[in-house]
């Protein structure tokens, strides 16, 4: 078979977006047997397409935009167009390398280095996951759905000093997700969730090294758990993790008692109440939620919290009440981290005020403007 016609870097693009487009229409097209049918040939045409594949190893191997073409078209003329999908997807590497991480605050994570091919194959489930999927409002970490784009909208619903906030994390969550779940829950190929994000059927190995390296030099004293037990669930470091628990978390808010917003950031959650009293039936619902979940059982952990007060973090933002109005700046490690780039800049990344707009753009002006004045006073050549 020839090789296929070499294409610039936005034809490839726009033909993947044109497909994934037609997949999204197909998938609110209803239940009808006719629809069905046509969205599963375009899922199909999706994960066949070498456009598709090639983009998505180019960019698992890390190649930057201006050399993408190059590489993309060199792979679209490697790939077999006679293979299909299923069978590239099984003959895909799958033994993965993964190590100990240190979390921000006390304790490790375990993280998975995918290989490369393996990785291609999750970001091409992200991309599928988010065209075949219609997440409710609460969900974030999504397409057209970041991080400050949440922390905005929940700025926008603290109008008085007297709400009560609940803030949650779930605890080990990819780890707790059982992986026979995900069928239930994903409406992706069976193949496709079983040969790409099924753990149980990967190999693992433990970089002890890396391990080591990163934990110690953040906790020096810290003693790595001696088991080694690989990673289950959804697996950290992958591309297509954090849109898959999105998807598990998809009916929360409307399993929660009534309250003023509730607001999901892969594990990280935040239920925003009129008073202290619908907050703890809010605390009491979501751990009855989680403990439940066909896909767990999770466990969480949870606060609640009174803007008047100390108000609460969440995302690497603090919010609390200031006068009359919501105050939205950094979180404490956050202004930390401002603050020790101001008296100390790295020449790695940016420092004081570029750290502050290229980081947290959903402050409030009345927190931009205090930083500001601490930037001032501490160098009065930067204003």
């Amino acid at each position: 078979m020839p090789d296929p016609t070499p294409m610039t870097l936005p034809q490839m693009r726009r033909q993947q977006k044109r497909q994934l487009k037609q997949i999204e229409s197909y998938s609110k097209g209803g239940s009808g047997k006719i629809n069905r049918e046509r969205l599963n040939k375009a899922v199909q045409g999706y994960l066949n397409s070498r456009t598709v594949r090639a983009l998505a190893i180019a960019k698992a191997e890390g190649v930057e935009d201006n050399e993408m073409a190059s590489r993309a078209n060199a792979l679209r003329a490697k790939l077999d167009a006679a293979q299909d999908w299923k069978s590239a997807l099984a003959n895909c590497r799958k033994h993965v390398r993964w190590h100990y991480e240190p979390k921000s605050y006390l304790g490790v994570r375990q993280v998975c280095s995918l290989p490369t091919h393996l990785k291609a194959w999750h970001m091409i489930t992200k991309r599928l996951l988010e065209a075949t999927h219609s997440p409710g409002k609460h969900i974030a970490d999504w397409s057209g759905r970041g991080r400050d784009r949440q922390i905005k909208h929940i700025t926008e619903i603290l109008t008085c000093q007297s709400l009560s906030v609940v803030v949650a994390d779930v605890s080990s969550a990819f780890g707790s997700v059982q992986p026979a779940a995900l069928h239930q829950f994903l409406d992706l190929p069976d193949e496709l969730i079983r040969g790409a994000l099924d753990a149980r059927t990967f190999t693992f190995s433990q970089n002890v090294k890396k391990s080591r390296d990163e934990v110690f030099l953040k906790y020096p004293c810290y003693r790595l758990p001696s088991s080694g037990i690989p990673p289950q669930g959804l697996l950290q470091g992958s591309p297509a993790s954090n849109a898959i628990f999105g998807v598990l978390l998809n009916d929360l808010a409307h399993q929660l008692p009534e309250s003023l917003g509730c607001f999901v950031y892969c594990d990280n959650i935040v239920v925003v109440t009129e008073n202290e009293h619908r907050a703890q039936s809010v605390s009491n619902a979501l751990a009855e939620y989680f403990i439940r979940h066909p896909a767990g059982p999770f466990s969480i952990k949870s606060e609640i919290k009174c803007l008047s007060n100390s108000g609460f973090e969440h995302l690497g933002y603090a919010f609390r009440w200031s006068y009359d109005r919501p105050w939205v700046g950094m979180s404490e490690k956050n202004y930390d981290r401002f603050f020790s780039s101001l008296e100390h800049p790295s020449s790695v990344g940016p420092n004081g005020m570029d750290y502050l707009e290229a980081c947290f753009s959903a402050c409030t002006h009345e927190a931009v403007w205090s930083y500001a004045r601490t930037a001032i006073d501490n160098d009065p050549a930067c204003w």
